[in-house]
């Protein structure tokens, strides 16, 4: 099953941002899980210059006797994209492993929209944002290792992979210009701008 809130459609293969932040979760019944994060860090000193993180990791799944949801991912596999537009000229790309605890979790038919619901509270018991299914069976990536190698270091640089090639991952990564993403960000200042003249002289 596939949960996720209301965000773009998908997940490009190559990493790159989408039109619009979420998250999704993805669970297969034989213990898979994959999870992608895609987050605005907003910047009160420098309004103009919003963050972008984007997270990618894959692995296993338990389910506790306490009821705790533990994820447990494939080391080699995770993926951050780190993106500031005021920072420089390409965004920061580096591994990334995670493991997550949830306290608890719910599954349920939501009684307003009539699907299957999944309400995740984390660690510390705090709830996340209900998240919606939306593919069932879901759809992943392959759940075995995409990016073997031979060592991971500590340092979250790019792994180099035991065979010498490109891995399958890396191979998809783009330079992401952030000079693009400013300029969409004062398309839509501008246009709001507009839009409330329009309203208010109207």
């Amino acid at each position: 099953m596939v949960f996720k809130v209301a965000s773009s459609r998908d997940w490009a293969d190559a990493f790159q941002e989408p039109p619009l932040t979420g998250i999704s979760y993805s669970f297969t019944d034989d213990g898979h899980y994959e999870e992608a994060y895609y987050r605005a860090i907003p910047n009160p000193t420098q309004p103009e210059c919003p963050k972008g993180m984007m997270q990618w990791q894959h692995g296993t799944y338990s389910l506790q006797e306490n009821g705790s949801l533990v994820l447990t991912p494939i080391s080699s596999d995770g993926r951050q994209l780190m993106s500031d537009p005021c920072a420089g000229h390409h965004s920061t790309y580096t591994h990334y492993n995670q493991s997550v605890l949830f306290e608890s979790y719910r599954i349920y038919t939501d009684k307003y929209h009539g699907i299957l619901r999944l309400d995740l509270a984390q660690f510390d018991g705090s709830p996340m944002q209900p998240l919606y299914i939306l593919y069932r069976p879901p759809a992943m990536l392959p759940t075995t290792t995409l990016n073997p190698v031979g060592k991971v270091t500590g340092k979250a640089k790019r792994a180099v992979a035991t065979d010498g090639k490109e891995s399958q991952l890396s191979s998809m990564i783009r330079s992401i210009d952030p000079v693009i993403i400013e300029r969409w960000w004062w398309f839509g200042v501008i246009s709001t701008s507009v839009g409330s003249l329009v309203l208010w002289c109207c």
